[in-house]
């Protein structure tokens, strides 16, 4: 008896579920997705937001291998992450065609000119 009761159930849940929906894509950070998040003074959660997607994009090419076999791309020593805000949202300002760039081509090209490596 236990085990037909379970077995309602079972169905029961089973014919109320909601049927599958699809994951909505993830947007598109771009240059201008950067300049609206890193350069709005007003609200510290979007710009802590900025600082942190600066960050991880920094965190992925440091730990990738493509990173570890070609020459480094830029080397930010102990430069504050301020600093590397400062430096994306400059690059953007200099070159504002490339405000649809790949958010994350923006911030390598920026960190690469403005911290080099030295050779």
């Amino acid at each position: 008896m236990l085990r037909i009761c379970f077995a309602i159930a079972l169905c029961i849940c089973m014919v109320q579920g909601r049927p599958a929906e699809a994951v909505p894509p993830l947007p598109d950070y771009n240059g201008a997705y950067l300049v609206q998040h890193c350069h709005n003074e007003d609200d510290s959660f979007v710009r802590g937001f900025c600082l942190g997607y600066i960050r991880s994009v920094v965190d992925l090419m440091m730990d990738s291998e493509v990173y570890m076999l070609e020459k480094p791309r830029f080397c930010l020593g102990d430069a504050p992450l301020k600093d590397w805000r400062t430096a994306v949202i400059d690059w953007l300002k200099k070159r504002p065609n490339e405000i649809h760039t790949s958010s994350r081509k923006v911030i390598v090209q920026a960190l690469n000119e403005n911290f080099p490596c030295e050779q």
